[in-house]
């Protein structure tokens, strides 16, 4: 190892090494500055980047490895026909997927092992991944690979997709946590960072060297964290990441109170995706776009239909949204409350609000091409509470305008609290939702219509016939905003969903050329999302007392509230959406908290109360001013957990300012200072202690 000071470049000792390790005869050298480390076999070409100092154990086996000859990986021609060409494959790359292959193949010339490919949802980043595979298996630059995903469901589906891709000429398996899985001689592994943590828990670690290329899919969840960021960099590999939206932390804002202490710093440079592959933030291996696969026909892009009121803008906003009501204690006063965008969907809403959210939902949805079927949609709602009242707003609504046709179908939660959520994912992308809608004879669709979700449904999910997205929640996220957007970008053909093939044959095409964002919380102006997202209709001036609409006998403006605009077609259409009801309901839940907390404080304080007539009934006191003073102590004691604190930790001078005063406990007779800390722990808080 040839080790040089931190400001110098790992790369300047390269030649001495060279010196030093051919009058040894050693072909293994590693160059190292403390923060950047190459590892050097001299016999196979240049330097490679590595990401943490190789262990002993990975340097002997490199040592005893034959040679590769790694100019193949740049030498071997690619191109569209590649794997049809070279695995027997029954289709071509798209250009742009050949283009990311070559882009790794400059890479490799130039010495680097860490390549990131960010490409857009929909544009077939699996398909890359198993043509880079077969790449480097054919090559021999690697003997057997490891490919990540983030999630079970995903396991089994990227196994079979690498495998149709390369056209079973290698080995692929997907690992579960059977013990039977043939490490050594299945070539393409498929598994789960946690399927692998939970491996090295159970004492049975895979050596470091045992993969040569290791492909993590969606990259920026798959690596993020410190546990999977330490396995994945454990394995002395080439690495690929493939993901739609990179995560960069280093060169953003400090987000937070504490993000400027050095701890903070590391844990946001863990969940950097160009980090962790060794790049400049901002700066992929490849990159491919939403926009550039729309321009090539590949994708769709979507139209935002802005549905947001004055409330929910003030509950985004860091005043906040400020309600006043009357106080409660007094006739004349007033209290102020101040809501914030935490609030929503715990204390602000009312059901009655996401009735309204469900009727604007119905009325602003896309249909299906060629069917009057609202399109299949998503909803991201802000929480498991506020997905199950959507779900059953949207039902509520759907009954009052389909009777009889859904029984409490229409709309279905998918969050982790509900049993076999994952396979009601998989239902409604393959149209078996609560079975077949039964609306159009030999129309394949699925009967529920909209699922409901919080943070499920996104990376990852592929349902190529999804229409319409609604944002019921604040996204500032950019990697969470775009991973949901691109939900929607696949294209797909309508007509797929007759069942009779003659009917299809005879069909013109009825093709998906756009969705629609149903935004309520202006997530989309936020993100600057220019190229699709059309402005709001200006909120009409409040019409004068005296004003009738113009003198023309129309009627006067409609008082503020939501404005949707349409996509593309230019229709505007307004829809009333006011949030008085909610304040009805915040004073009534305000009230009812009030009322609570009183009642809760009321039995608290005749709880103690009839603990402190017992006490004295075992120890009376005579003296008028001494039991005031045991009294104040004894309350203070018991319903104070601060005085608890000062007083067992024997602190008296802090109680300066607490409950207690610092006198009353000094002018209390001392056998019951001593007394009643032990009498309140036994009859009062030994259910608490128990807890």
């Amino acid at each position: 190892m040839e080790a040089k000071p931190a400001e110098s470049d790992a790369l300047v000792g390269k030649e001495q090494a060279r010196e030093y390790a051919n009058s040894l005869g050693i072909p293994l050298v590693m160059l190292s500055n403390g923060r950047e480390h190459y590892v050097w076999d001299t016999r196979a070409g240049n330097p490679k980047r590595a990401l943490s100092i190789p262990s002993p154990e990975m340097v002997a086996s490199v040592s005893s490895r034959p040679p590769v000859d790694r100019e193949l990986l740049w030498t071997t021609e690619t191109g569209k026909s590649y794997l049809r060409r070279k695995a027997e494959g029954d289709r071509d790359l798209r250009q742009y997927q050949a283009d990311a292959i070559a882009a790794v193949q400059r890479g490799a010339e130039k010495g680097e092992t860490a390549f990131l490919l960010e490409m857009a949802t929909g544009t077939g980043k699996t398909t890359v991944a198993a043509a880079l595979c077969f790449l480097y298996l054919n090559t021999g630059n690697a003997r057997r690979i490891l490919f990540l995903v983030d999630r079970i469901e995903l396991r089994q589906q990227a196994a079979l997709d690498i495998r149709n891709a390369i056209n079973d000429q290698y080995t692929v398996a997907a690992y579960e946590g059977n013990d039977n899985h043939d490490w050594n001689n299945t070539r393409i592994t498929v598994a789960t960072v946690q399927s692998l943590e939970a491996l090295h828990q159970q004492g049975a670690p895979i050596p470091a060297d045992h993969f040569d290329l290791i492909v993590a899919d969606e990259a920026h969840r798959c690596i993020s964290g410190p546990n999977h960021r330490r396995l994945f960099e454990m394995f002395q590999a080439e690495k690929i990441g493939l993901t739609a939206t990179p995560r960069t932390f280093v060169t953003n804002d400090p987000v937070g109170d504490d993000d400027k202490s050095a701890a903070a710093r590391e844990q946001r440079a863990i969940r950097d995706t160009y980090l962790a592959f060794g790049l400049n933030p901002g700066k992929p291996t490849y990159s491919y776009t939403i926009e550039q696969g729309a321009a090539d026909g590949y994708l769709v892009l979507p139209t935002a239909v802005d549905v947001r009121t004055e409330v929910t803008e003030a509950l985004m906003s860091e005043e906040g949204y400020e309600v006043t009501i009357a106080d409660y204690e007094s006739d004349e006063g007033e209290q102020q409350f101040t809501y914030h965008i935490g609030d929503f969907a715990r204390s602000f809403l009312s059901q009655g609000t996401n009735v309204e959210f469900a009727r604007v939902y119905l009325a602003e949805a896309l249909r299906e091409p060629g069917t009057e079927l609202i399109g299949k949609g998503i909803i991201y709602a802000v929480s498991q509470r506020h997905a199950a009242m959507l779900t059953q707003a949207l039902n509520e609504v759907a009954e009052e305008t389909w009777p009889g046709v859904y029984q409490s179908d229409f709309a279905v939660q998918i969050t982790s609290e509900v049993r076999h959520a994952n396979d009601y994912g998989e239902k409604f992308k393959n149209n078996a939702l609560n079975g077949q809608h039964p609306a159009i004879a030999g129309y394949q669709t699925s009967k529920t219509r909209v699922c409901v979700t919080v943070a499920m449904m996104t990376t990852g999910y592929d349902c190529p016939d999804l229409l319409n997205i609604v944002v019921c929640r604040p996204i500032k996220s950019p990697t969470d905003f775009t991973q949901i957007k691109g939900r929607g970008t696949r294209r797909y053909d309508f007509r797929e969903n007759y069942t009779d093939p003659v009917v299809r044959q005879r069909m013109e095409p009825q093709p998906k050329d756009r969705f629609r964002i149903i935004d309520y919380f202006a997530v989309c102006e936020y993100h600057h999302e220019g190229h699709y997202y059309e402005p709001r209709i200006p909120i009409p001036p409040e019409p004068k007392p005296d004003d009738d609409g113009g003198g023309n006998g129309e009627p006067p403006p409609p008082p503020r509230g939501t404005y949707i605009r349409h996509g593309d077609d230019e229709a505007t259409s307004l829809t009333r959406l006011t949030f008085q009801s909610d304040a009805r309901r915040i004073a009534e839940r305000t009230e009812d908290l009030r009322y609570t907390l009183r009642q809760e404080q009321e039995a608290s304080n005749r709880t103690i109360a009839e603990a402190f007539d017992r006490y004295l009934v075992e120890r009376p006191v005579s003296d008028e001013a001494a039991l005031e003073n045991v009294r104040a102590v004894f309350e203070a004691y018991a319903a104070d957990e601060d005085v608890r604190r000062i007083i067992d930790s024997k602190d008296f001078g802090a109680l300066e300012g607490t409950a207690l005063e610092f006198g009353r406990y000094r002018d209390t007779p001392a056998e019951h200072r001593q007394a009643i800390p032990g009498y309140v722990r036994e009859y009062l808080l030994k259910d608490e202690q128990a807890a």
